[in-house]
């Protein structure tokens, strides 16, 4: 998945950056600002994002469309083809993209979600070319203060964007981010400061999401934006994130008892060191301890083989072949079992989000606690490193999606 520090690493250095004015964000019907002149691709963009483009509705693949109070932004696609009997060449509309969306109030909202002819190119002899991540125009979007969010998230849900409304919006803020450039044929870090729209409480029919960065990345100039499905019905973008955290984190704090956070991930702070641990089970120990042998059931196997391997060995009884493949299932459940009495290598993974991995992980008396190094697989969050032992809690989101143009 490609993030948006990436995507926009990959912008054609040719594009004129042009001012970009802060977005209106009042809770009424948006006027247009004073008309700027249009030049480029990225200032068209910028100008549907901040209502600058006066009467002007299209330029190259990209076009307005006002349905009532909301007006879509959207890319087509064309290819060519030579009419024979015209003797013309005629052009064919392939496709459609819905970029973004103003709403009357003038919040703009961009779609996050991975793009099927935007950013794409016609492939001779094939289908076009695929979009892997977070395509130019949808990053000179969200440059512009449009706030990106997974379309396809409200599609599914049978919502209508057209219908969003905001509960609160945080002011915009100035943000300083790290970002790849390509120089003397390599890649470097860069500073760079960029308008950040700021979070924003939406409700969608009777449903609620708080869209934002990740505060804590961004004290190490990581911009990784998210929108979550929120429990309950917040008021304000405080309440929103105070329901995201569970109760056991906030009496923790309350208590004065050190907790940590990645991603979605609390780490509440248990015990310095672990207490004697149990043994596991006489029955179970010797189960893990004596892998089942298809020499010894009737089949036969190479040099390579090995006892409870899946492979390397043949039977002609096949009635007997099933049953070393039950006693190879029994016998890898019961080493999982054996390895959750002691702390070993171990993952977190909340819904469909990507995992993060712990250097020790154990279950105890059915809390989970983990120690060391703790990773994020997706590298969108620092790595932390826990001292002692540590209960791991999810949060309460509904459902969540990082916003990095590969939504699925």
């Amino acid at each position: 998945m490609e993030t948006m520090k990436n995507a926009e690493a990959g912008l054609n250095d040719e594009v004129k950056q042009e001012k970009m004015a802060p977005q209106e964000t009042a809770q009424k019907p948006a006027e247009p600002k004073s008309k700027v002149a249009v030049k480029t691709v990225e200032g068209f963009l910028a100008g549907f994002v901040n209502n600058t483009l006066g009467d002007r509705t299209k330029y190259n693949n990209y076009s307005l469309k006002q349905e009532g109070d909301i007006v879509k932004l959207i890319y087509t696609a064309y290819s060519s083809s030579f009419n024979h009997a015209k003797q013309v060449t005629e052009m064919i509309v392939d496709g459609t993209d819905e970029l973004a969306v103003r709403l009357a109030c003038g919040l703009v909202l961009s779609n996050a979600n991975r793009l099927e002819y935007c950013g794409t190119h016609l492939v001779f002899g094939g289908p076009r070319s695929y979009a892997p991540g977070q395509v130019p125009a949808q990053a000179m979007l969200q440059k512009a203060g449009a706030i990106p969010v997974p379309f396809r998230v409200f599609a599914e849900a049978k919502l209508n964007l057209a219908e969003a409304e905001v509960i609160e919006k945080a002011p915009s803020e100035t943000i300083t981010v790290v970002i790849k450039k390509w120089k003397n044929n390599g890649w470097v870090d860069e500073d760079e400061t960029r308008h950040y729209v700021g979070a924003c409480l939406l409700k969608v029919g009777v449903e609620y999401f708080l869209f934002d960065i990740d505060r804590n990345e961004l004290v190490h100039k990581m911009f990784n934006p998210f929108i979550v499905k929120l429990p309950g019905n917040p008021k304000t973008i405080a309440e929103a994130y105070a329901s995201l955290k569970p109760a056991k984190v906030t009496m923790a704090e309350i208590g004065g008892v050190s907790v940590q956070r990645q991603g979605e991930w609390f780490f509440i702070h248990r015990m310095d060191n672990l207490p004697p641990l149990p043994e596991p089970p006489k029955e179970l120990k010797d189960l893990a301890d004596n892998p089942p042998d298809a020499r010894q059931m009737g089949g036969t196997a190479n040099a390579y083989y090995e006892p409870g391997r899946t492979y390397c060995y043949t039977f002609i009884d096949k009635a007997q072949e099933m049953l070393y493949d039950q006693k190879v299932k029994e016998w890898q459940e019961a080493v999982e079992k054996v390895s959750g009495f002691s702390p070993r290598e171990g993952e977190l993974r909340q819904g469909n989000n990507r995992p993060n991995r712990v250097e020790k992980f154990l279950v105890l008396s059915d809390v989970v606690l983990v120690s060391g190094l703790v990773r994020h697989t997706g590298r969108e969050h620092k790595d932390i490193n826990l001292a002692g032992w540590w209960e791991a809690v999810p949060n309460t989101a509904v459902a969540s999606w990082q916003v990095t143009g590969d939504i699925d």
